[in-house]
């Protein structure tokens, strides 16, 4: 798991969270110009990133360039309540910056029902295991057609209606 230091460092800004993100999910090794153009951001703040990071323990540089020795762990962040909501609508922003720059909505489904909120919580399970389940497509090595892809799933209560 990330420390709460190390957490608050990966999702402080864009060039952060990339360079941390796409550095985790492979297995090449990444030189600022080149992290910095896939991800569209300015070199200066992916050199920077890189650099933070290496700090913090969460990447590392040779000769070739900066990589992750942590790959293909699964990365966990901070359980605190407390902490969790503000995460979670940072890297919600993070995404849906890159989808609207970068990216696209592969699949979106969705359904409006009336129910007591105890019968919706026992379908919780089966989505947590669908979302978890998306990690055994996940590849280390980049091709034509892979990409960062976020698998979510909400459950909202819209009100007492």
């Amino acid at each position: 798991p990330l420390t709460q230091r190390q957490a608050a460092l990966v999702v402080s800004d864009a060039a952060h969270y990339w360079a941390f993100t796409l550095l985790l999910c492979s297995r090449e090794r990444w030189a600022p110009p080149r992290l910095a153009s896939r991800v569209g951001l300015s070199g200066r703040s992916v050199a920077a990133a890189l650099a933070g990071l290496e700090r913090a323990g969460l990447l590392a540089r040779d000769a070739e360039g900066s990589y992750c020795p942590h790959i293909g762990r699964l990365v966990t962040y901070p359980r605190d309540e407390l902490y969790l909501p503000k995460l979670r609508r940072v890297l919600r922003g993070h995404w849906d910056e890159m989808t609207a720059r970068r990216g696209k909505v592969l699949f979106e489904q969705g359904v409006l029902i009336r129910a007591p909120e105890e019968a919706v919580r026992r379908l919780l399970p089966a989505l947590v295991a669908g979302v978890n389940g998306s990690h055994i497509y996940s590849l280390r090595d980049g091709g034509p057609d892979t990409g960062l892809v976020a698998c979510t799933a909400l459950v909202r209560r819209i009100g007492g209606l």
